[in-house]
């Protein structure tokens, strides 16, 4: 059987000049905490909630590319005391890829530990591999006996090509910018970038600065490509 996909975590946490002089800007732009997602700020509260008390749900991170799922994920796990591993689901869809999932979720090891299992792009899989998720996830979650416990993140574009009982297993996490505030999207980003500038040493023209998040908005990953080429 081959062997399933594994991406290491991408989120850059925290930086020093000699560690980090060859980071991009768009690199240095994506969030280090939850408070720099554009997320509604209940929400905010909520997963700082839950990332402080290192109990983290099977939750269903969902929304257009470019808006900070992926980095959520990654913040959440990050910060969880939890054994992480991500699964690109992309790659690996079928029914015999969820056997893999499965023997990270619900084998013991040597020193049991809760562990997160991370499915970017979930949605990508099939049909068939949704269902055999579906039992793993009921298995990792009914197993009390057990001395730690194994929670999901689902990360998709398109929630709609999830089957409704895997979806109903997850707390859904929208991340759509135009939930937002506009006058509050627009103020984090500002600050978030204004950061960043400082942390290098640059100078920048906000004007410019606010009319790339306005052309742009609500695809970040693009904001942050277009103010690199941009501005520096």
């Amino acid at each position: 059987m081959k062997s399933l996909h594994i991406i290491q975590s991408k989120v850059i946490v925290t930086f020093d000049a000699a560690s980090t002089k060859f980071h991009s800007f768009s690199d240095r732009l994506r969030p280090r905490c939850i408070e720099e997602l554009i997320l509604p700020s209940k929400v905010k509260h909520r997963l700082c909630r839950m990332q402080q008390a290192h109990a983290i749900q099977n939750m269903l991170l969902y929304g257009a590319a470019g808006t900070g799922k992926t980095t959520c994920a990654d913040l959440l796990a990050d910060e969880s005391n939890f054994f992480v591993r991500r699964f690109n689901a992309a790659l690996d869809r079928s029914v015999s890829d969820v056997s893999e999932i499965q023997a990270f979720a619900v084998s013991p090891s040597l020193y049991p530990q809760n562990k997160i299992a991370v499915l970017d792009e979930a949605e990508s899989m099939t049909r068939a591999a949704q269902k055999a998720l579906l039992t793993v996830i009921e298995d990792a979650t009914a197993a009390f006996d057990r001395d730690y416990s194994t929670k999901f993140l689902l990360i998709a574009n398109d929630a709609h090509k999830l089957i409704d009982p895997l979806k109903s297993r997850c707390l859904p996490i929208s991340f759509n910018p135009y939930s937002v505030d506009h006058k509050e999207a627009m103020s984090t980003l500002l600050t978030t970038i204004k950061s960043r500038f400082e942390e290098i040493d640059a100078e920048y023209d906000e004007q410019a600065v606010l009319a790339i998040i306005e052309s742009s908005f609500p695809d970040f990953r693009t904001i942050a490509n277009r103010i690199e080429f941009e501005l520096l």
